[in-house]
């Protein structure tokens, strides 16, 4: 794989293969990723992977969100398809931690973000969230499309993985009661990160702004990113309140984080086993139902 991604570097750099250094760049459990340097020091990261529809997904989610106009992302290169691996170039950015000093910018980012909008929930690929494939067809009913997209098929997947029977009546439960728990009548569809963790935002030296990276694009309740925000560690807190001065907290907020947070859930026991049922079981407490 790393005379693949020597040879995909050097193209990228406009250098010889032979004056081309990788160095691994660690953090991530999706995709193999490196730093290429070429002689004349201009950089650009790598990602591969097996798995190549993974990469394809990013590729097109990028190119789409590039269509958009939407510049919080890093830029991309190339994409191509090797013996053994895919590969994705992009952008390089020296990055540090969002904290309570930069936050603020990543709030106003990612409410500019969310004003995009669109006629239907979906997303014109179908794409990938982690490992897993996440499908995106057109629908004019939110209720409909996260109950039917999102949350039954990783509760099919779950319960093949060994969800208990008292974990998936409680989604089952979740998913008969969704237009009761969310008030529906006004979620839009706006254009979402769809992959919104900490570990998925950053703050470019580079560029000297809030970024986010790893998307899983599609129009959906804004709502959905700040849920997953909070799932895994949460922002700083001046990033919480920069985003509701701009886009206030529906009333139903606390119903709303818990359900849409019940598919990442879901599917952390899908990619990474059962011991994540018990995230699937908090959350569903919340819910009281």
């Amino acid at each position: 794989m790393k005379s693949e991604v020597q040879d995909f570097a050097a193209i990228e750099l406009n250098q010889n293969a032979t004056n081309v250094t990788l160095e691994p760049v660690f953090g991530g459990d999706i995709n193999d990723c490196f730093a290429a340097s070429g002689a004349n020091g201009e950089r650009v990261f790598i990602k591969a992977n097996e798995n190549k529809q993974v990469l394809q997904s990013e590729y097109q989610a990028l190119s789409r969100l590039s269509q958009l106009g939407v510049q919080c992302f890093p830029s991309f290169g190339a994409y191509k398809v090797g013996p053994s691996v895919a590969m994705l170039s992009l952008e390089y950015h020296e990055f540090i931690p969002v904290d309570e000093t930069n936050a603020t910018q990543l709030a106003e980012t990612l409410a500019v973000l969310h004003q995009v909008s669109s006629s239907e929930f979906g997303w014109p690929d179908h794409g990938h969230i982690g490992m897993s494939v996440q499908s995106n067809h057109w629908c004019n009913d939110w209720c409909d499309f996260f109950v039917s997209q999102r949350l039954a098929p990783q509760l099919v997947r779950a319960a093949e993985q060994g969800l208990s029977a008292t974990a998936t009546f409680g989604v089952e439960r979740v998913m008969s009661n969704f237009s009761e728990l969310v008030d529906v009548s006004n979620i839009k569809p706006r254009l979402l990160h769809g992959d919104l963790w900490t570990g998925n935002v950053a703050y470019s030296l580079t560029r000297q702004e809030a970024l986010v990276y790893d998307p899983a694009p599609y129009y959906g309740d804004s709502e959905v990113d700040i849920a997953m925000s909070v799932l895994f560690g949460r922002l700083p807190s001046t990033f919480y309140t920069a985003y509701r001065a701009l886009i206030p907290a529906p009333q139903d907020v606390n119903e709303r984080e818990s359900i849409y947070n019940i598919y990442h859930a879901l599917n952390h026991v899908n990619l990474f086993g059962c011991s994540y049922e018990p995230l699937v079981n908090s959350l569903l407490l919340k819910l009281k139902i």
